[in-house]
């Protein structure tokens, strides 16, 4: 009987082992595919055929699961630079400096903090011969992705709102829009995201009833709520900007351009949206075709290039250029001049010159 119940308890603690792998390796599919933003233990549950309720037998919740994820990453790494004197080539090493000392990285405290820390770990292990290869490479490269606004203003809510997003908690804004002003939100944060220069909250805004994207470097105040949200498994960060020019998203329109001379030149060098269609004329006139979202965005770009664009399509955007040429025309047939205003001289009492 003692036998039996040893046998019971071992063939227990297999199978209760076997699920456990079975969660952290959906776990780490999910997070791997869609990111952090997008785990949840529904969707766990769901991959592995398991009920969510059953799930809390083998972790507390989400952020357990986490940890044992990070836990699991740490040894990896840790077992990796163990072996980095033999298997890391100097492009691998390379393409690790350079990515980790990108500005992107270099002005995000909290990422610089990790990336310096990686770097630390691996650099003890590496060959003397494999420094001496990649000492004079290491400053021929460098990714300077421009971060505009206020980086140091941003980095003051980035950690509260990752522990938000890991969390899933509703966070309580104190926003200045461009449009509407000063304005307190409910968001339930699903991410964040680096696009044109500065980064992004994505959530769901309780007071429009929609997904909004705010820019960190507008808010000013934040607190956490202990107020848990439940994130709809039919949302993607990478469907919400896949019609986007840059940051705006919305009703994907069709847009036409003509482009000629040195504009022409231009666009031909290099793809800017993934729906674009390009047509090059003989005479090198050039005809551009994209379907985004947010024509604000896409006139700023159009504009860039002067006389050498013309907006075919649609009508309503053609229209505004037209407005735009006229007022422009106005604001430039007139002198400028730089006499300035006579003002009042202010004397300071008991002064004498």
């Amino acid at each position: 009987m003692v036998w039996i119940k040893v046998m019971e308890s071992a063939t227990r603690q297999r199978r209760h082992e076997k699920t456990r792998r079975a969660i952290l390796d959906a776990a780490g599919r999910i997070v791997a595919r869609k990111g952090i933003q997008d785990l949840s233990m529904r969707e766990i549950a769901r991959q592995i055929d398991y009920s969510p309720a059953g799930l809390y037998e083998y972790f507390e919740g989400k952020e357990e699961i986490v940890q044992a994820l990070c836990a699991e990453g740490h040894q990896q790494l840790s077992a990796y630079i163990r072996q980095v004197n033999e298997d890391l080539s100097p492009a691998d090493y390379l393409t690790l400096h350079w990515a980790l000392n990108s500005s992107l990285i270099k002005e995000n405290y909290h990422l610089a903090t990790n990336a310096n820390r990686v770097l630390s770990q691996i650099r003890p292990h590496l060959s003397v011969q494999l420094e001496e290869e990649v000492r004079s490479a290491k400053e021929a490269v460098k990714f300077d992705l421009k971060q505009t606004g206020l980086p140091a203003k941003e980095m003051l809510f980035f950690a509260p709102l990752q522990t938000a997003i890991a969390g899933s908690n509703s966070v309580r804004l104190e926003y200045d829009s461009i449009e509407s002003g000063l304005s307190l939100r409910n968001v339930d944060p699903y991410g964040l995201v680096f696009r044109r220069h500065a980064w992004y909250l994505v959530g769901f805004d309780h007071k429009s009833g929609e997904y909004r994207i705010f820019r960190l470097s507008r808010i000013k105040k934040l607190a956490l709520k202990s107020q848990k949200f439940v994130r709809d498994q039919n949302f993607s960060l990478e469907k919400l900007f896949q019609d986007s020019w840059e940051v705006f998203t919305g009703q994907p329109m069709t847009v036409k351009i003509k482009f000629t001379g040195k504009a022409a030149k231009v666009v031909a060098s290099g793809k800017r949206h993934p729906s674009e269609k390009v047509l090059i004329q003989k005479d090198g006139t050039l005809y551009y075709t994209a379907r985004v979202a947010g024509l604000e965005e896409v006139s700023h770009w159009i504009l860039s290039f002067g006389s050498e664009a013309e907006v075919l399509e649609p009508s309503e955007l053609r229209s505004k250029f037209a407005q735009i040429t006229r007022e422009m025309q106005e604001i430039y047939s007139g002198r400028y001049s730089l006499v300035a205003e006579k003002r009042e001289t202010y004397r300071v009492k008991g002064f004498k010159k």
